[in-house]
């Protein structure tokens, strides 16, 4: 887990984090101006990270890189926004990943970069009304794992 430490989450946020999980690494990163880890990259894939441009988003991917053993590929995205997206892997035989992001219409350099990843299948959300209230797609969602009755 990385943990970006900013004014959303300090380092007792990211004590709990680690007792919460302790079967799994938990690494801080720290995270500079306005915004939070998430609002600056994300997975975008099984094992690439999707991160933005601008310079405290390559900085955040720079400290991951250094902070993991783990094995992944990044993809750069024009716009930091368009890296708040979320990776998600259906587990129903057959149903590939997808990733939700935001439409082309809002970020249209970044719809382009985003046609790299070739093991999900991308699923466009218009997200104009979510920055209007100040979020991005991951601060207003919640994904929840359920089985198929049998």
């Amino acid at each position: 887990f990385f943990v970006g430490l900013s004014k959303w989450t300090n380092h007792r946020g990211a004590e709990i984090v680690a007792d919460t999980f302790r079967d799994f690494a938990v690494s801080t990163v720290p995270v500079s101006g306005p915004s939070h880890l998430r609002g600056l990259c994300g997975m975008g894939g099984p094992r690439t990270v999707v991160a933005g441009s601008s310079d405290a988003a390559q900085k955040a991917v720079r400290a991951m890189a250094v902070l993991t053993d783990h094995p992944y590929a990044s993809l750069t995205l024009p716009d930091d926004a368009a890296a708040d997206c979320l990776f998600l892997r259906p587990g129903l035989p057959g149903v590939p990943p997808f990733l939700l992001h935001r439409g082309g219409g809002d970020l249209p350099n970044s719809q382009e970069a985003l046609q790299k990843l070739s093991d999900v299948t991308l699923v466009p959300v218009s997200c104009s009304e979510l920055e209007k209230a100040g979020a991005g797609l991951s601060s207003l969602c919640l994904v929840l794992s359920t089985r198929p009755h049998s």
